[in-house]
């Protein structure tokens, strides 16, 4: 995260000569060059790689989790401010936070504020 943050601020004087479209485009840019989220076999692979195999559980144990979902675990594990989740998610607030009730729903007995905390304990625990 800490090279999104340098490029991000190395690139804030080019960013205020472009339209929001094209910041949003640049920071999905930064973001894609560090984390290669674009490719989602790679990325999945990386993230489970260091989380306990997390999507590939969250997968088997949630079969109807979609891949947006996954990428929200996958951004909520990497602390990604929610403004960058949204620019990468390609959504609005209201949206992002529809998605997110949506996904807890599916999750046993999860509310949303709780989310970080499942996390963490699905990947410290090989056995859920």
């Amino acid at each position: 995260m800490a090279k999104v943050k340098h490029s991000k601020t190395v690139l804030s004087h080019t960013k205020k000569n472009l339209s929001p479209t094209e910041r949003d485009k640049l920071d999905r840019d930064i973001y894609n060059d560090v984390l290669k989220y674009k490719d989602r076999d790679y990325f999945f692979k990386q993230l489970d790689a260091v989380s306990n195999q997390l999507i590939t559980r969250l997968q088997r144990q949630y079969p109807n989790l979609t891949e947006r979902e996954l990428y929200l675990v996958c951004y909520q594990m990497l602390n990604i401010p929610i403004a960058d989740q949204m620019q990468l998610l390609e959504c609005n607030q209201d949206a992002y936070f529809k998605m997110k009730n949506r996904f807890v729903k599916k999750l046993p007995d999860i509310k949303a504020s709780e989310l970080s905390r499942f996390i963490d304990d699905m990947i410290s625990n090989t056995n859920k």
